[in-house]
């Protein structure tokens, strides 16, 4: 959802995607292949996008509710006034929740890529003691 949205903002503002690309600092495609193959962008990359268009409604990105654009300061990124209105509060948690499990899943393929390069590793300590050479110690 998060992609198609970006999608949808680049669109509305007449940006091309490789403008908005080379803006953020990222390398050719790296927006352009997420969107049209419907993925997720890294986090780090969805919070340069947030700081380069401010006008752009952060709820709406994650969630895609609301509006696409600000309408007042407080929905911007970087706000510096409190916004005590309940809807704004709801949608600011779904938001933070939508992050939060994009993150888990950051993790937890994170964790699964470190064990299964620790079986490597094991493997090749193994390897390396069948030969008659002293294994290193694995961090």
């Amino acid at each position: 959802m998060i992609v198609k949205n970006i999608d949808t903002f680049l669109k509305h503002k007449g940006i091309k995607i490789s403008q908005s690309e080379k803006e953020l600092g990222l390398s050719n495609s790296t927006l352009a292949k997420a969107i049209s193959g419907n993925k997720s962008i890294k986090t780090d990359n969805l919070e340069k996008f947030l700081n380069l268009y401010k006008e752009i409604n952060p709820t709406w990105l994650l969630t895609g509710e609301g509006e696409m654009l600000a309408t007042n300061q407080s929905e911007s990124i970087g706000h510096s006034e409190e916004n005590d209105d309940p809807k704004y509060l709801r949608l600011e948690i779904k938001g933070l929740k939508v992050q939060l499990k994009g993150n888990e899943k950051l993790i937890a393929s994170q964790e699964k890529t470190i064990s299964t390069k620790q079986q490597l590793i094991d493997k090749l300590n193994d390897q390396i003691k069948s030969l008659g050479g002293d294994a290193q110690e694995s961090a």
